[in-house]
């Protein structure tokens, strides 16, 4: 945009200053939309830089109106539809901004919602700055205490202390979900004891232990598969998941899963739409009846076929 002007950094700036709001505002929309790293609140106007070529706008548009002052060419109602198209990413835009200062500064936005609704639940009103001057500021400092919380101390001191962000699924997502459907597939396709090729250990841990029995995809622990098991020689049963959920129940009715430290080999739990009931629905895991889930792991268990 400076070549197009002719015109030094300080002059350029001093040329928008009394351009309207709505010329300024789609400046800063454009240069957002192709790089979602600029930050508004503390760019100058002359960093407002993009490619005028891939805009809707285009050269000719951008050009008059830069370089010519054209303004009648972008109405009022043309900069608000553009607002309203890129909502979502401005709105992300302002959080980050707003939200990700100080000592919380590369903490993920929607971790930080979470701190903060946190420390209101825990009678102090919600306030961002207490936590960029001192991420791990406990309630009379305006935070609050990790072992009051109904997560308890081992979860934000993972999630603030350690920066282990996954814990707090985003949009949905259980922070091991991908691993427990590779290790599910397994077991469907008859994998003899699939554990034997995975290792685990605690995410404050350097050191990889291998597993001795099914993963519990516990939260606080990382998990990889070491190897591909060998197909299995053993002709067995197919593992049908009959009678089972297929679209999301009641809110808390109980269900049952396969559970494979339990002494008949399934639990029953209780429908709370969290990521692991999703993951078991979308799975075909999430039994109606405890039967159906018996016959689920009996159906699994390797047998000889004669």
């Amino acid at each position: 945009m400076l070549n197009k002007l002719q015109l030094t950094r300080d002059n350029f700036v001093e040329a928008i200053r009394d351009w309207p709001e709505r010329i300024l505002l789609l400046l800063s929309i454009r240069t957002l939309v192709q790089h979602p790293d600029f930050n508004p609140n503390k760019a100058k106007f002359s960093q407002h830089t993009f490619h005028w070529d891939v805009t809707p706008e285009g050269v000719d548009v951008l050009e008059r109106l830069c370089c010519a002052n054209h303004f009648n060419l972008i109405s009022e109602q043309y900069v608000q539809r553009t607002f309203e198209y890129h909502k979502d990413l401005l709105t992300a835009c302002v959080n980050r901004y707003t939200l990700q200062k100080g000592a919380i500064e590369n903490f993920p936005v929607h971790v930080i919602e979470a701190m903060l609704d946190e420390q209101v639940k825990q009678g102090n009103k919600w306030d961002a700055e207490v936590f960029q001057r001192d991420a791990m500021a406990t309630t009379s400092r305006g935070g609050f205490i990790w072992s009051d919380s109904e997560q308890g101390r081992p979860f934000w001191e993972a999630v603030i202390k350690y920066r282990r962000f996954g814990l707090i699924p985003e949009n949905n997502v259980y922070i091991h979900q991908e691993l427990m459907r590779e290790y599910t597939q397994e077991l469907m396709q008859g994998v003899h004891q699939p554990w034997q090729h995975w290792e685990f250990k605690h995410y404050t841990d350097s050191e990889w232990q291998t597993l001795k029995f099914a993963p519990e995809w516990d939260m606080l622990y990382d998990y990889r598969k070491t190897s591909k098991p060998e197909p299995s020689t053993t002709k067995h049963t197919a593992c049908v998941p009959l009678h089972v959920y297929t679209s999301a129940p009641p809110y808390q009715t109980k269900y049952y899963i396969i559970d494979a430290l339990s002494h008949d080999g399934v639990y029953a739990t209780v429908w709370y739409n969290t990521s692991s009931d999703i993951f078991a629905l979308e799975n075909g895991l999430a039994f109606v009846t405890e039967a159906a889930a018996k016959d689920a792991v009996r159906a699994m268990k390797l047998k000889d076929i004669e």
